[in-house]
């Protein structure tokens, strides 16, 4: 893979030369946009985005929509990718926003999707499932598979963060069933690909080992058009109902609040004293009442609960 970028890098570089020596702007938007994509396979992020804006300001001043467009999709993938998620956002919003003024279908859907992962991982769960809704209905009239296995994926853990485990699992079924034939669009940083592991290990603790594997086995036997009608059945306003009642569960203190994240990354009660600087005892006590107040039964469900929580409610520094 490594010898075929820096191929298609030293041929497209040649390439860029000949369009800046002839002045051609447009040859040269088009170049800079594969050569931007072609770094961001490399990793070369910084490298990646200066070709990518370059390619954007003579989209911007060639007038073309589509050019503009998919820079500000890329832009915001290596924003993503950084982690600045909220860079991100702003910058797909306005390929979408581009996207529709040109009435380019395949860009709205690439547009929505990107903005549906970027929300997903913002763990806003209802934006991720308009979006991404939306988009997937184009997809089907599009009569395209590109995207289709990122999209199914992100919506599994949407079903799951919104109480939802079951359909989540028949979700994860359909990816497993997807993946034999169709390869991920989008890229994922290692701890974004940790989030569909820790969801998908979520869903079958909260389900359970039979039923996890039944509704699993039952997504994995769709065809593409069956996992995708499935996808598009859940209304949004019942994944948004299903979160509400998660996040009701209890009101913990920002002691409860730290202890709760710690056993979210699998930290014994031991280690959450030496962590804390509390005793084994008290640390325990502290799970206790997280139990308590989240009215759940185990350690796993205190984790599911914790990886649920939305951004815009911080942890902070735990009291004394």
């Amino acid at each position: 893979m490594q010898r075929e970028l820096d191929a298609a890098d030293m041929v497209l570089q040649e390439s860029l030369t000949i369009q800046r020596a002839l002045g051609d702007r447009s040859g040269q938007a088009f170049v800079l946009n594969e050569l931007g994509r072609t770094m961001r396979a490399m990793g070369d992020y910084e490298s990646a985005q200066a070709m990518l804006e370059e390619s954007l300001a003579l989209f911007e001043q060639l007038g073309h929509g589509w050019g503009v467009a998919r820079q500000l999709n890329g832009l915001g993938q290596i924003a993503r990718m950084r982690g600045d998620l909220g860079r991100a956002q702003e910058l797909c919003a306005r390929g979408l926003s581009t996207s529709r003024s040109i009435q380019d279908r395949m860009g709205m859907w690439i547009d929505l999707l990107a903005l549906g992962c970027i929300a997903y991982l913002q763990r806003d769960v209802e934006r991720a499932a308009t979006l991404l809704q939306e988009g997937l209905a184009l997809q089907k009239d599009l009569r395209t598979t590109f995207g289709v296995l990122d999209c199914i994926q992100v919506l599994a853990g949407v079903a799951l963060r919104s109480r939802q485990p079951q359909r989540a699992a028949c979700l994860y079924g359909g990816v497993d069933r997807l993946s034999n034939s169709l390869g991920f669009y989008l890229e994922w940083q290692p701890a974004q690909r940790e989030e569909f592991r820790r969801d998908m290990a979520a869903t079958r603790v909260e389900l359970g080992e039979r039923v996890f594997l039944a509704a699993f086995a039952e997504g994995r036997s769709w065809e593409v058009e069956e996992i995708v009608d499935y996808a598009l059945a859940a209304p949004v306003a019942k994944y948004s109902r299903g979160l509400a009642a998660h996040t009701r569960a209890g009101t913990l203190t920002a002691r409860e609040l730290h202890v709760a994240r710690l056993v979210a990354e699998g930290l014994s009660n031991r280690q959450i004293a030496e962590r804390l600087v509390i005793s084994e005892r008290t640390a325990g006590a502290h799970i206790e009442h997280i139990l308590d107040k989240l009215q759940v039964n185990s350690r796993t469900q205190i984790g599911v609960w914790a990886a649920m929580r939305m951004p815009s409610e911080p942890v902070g520094p735990p009291e004394a």
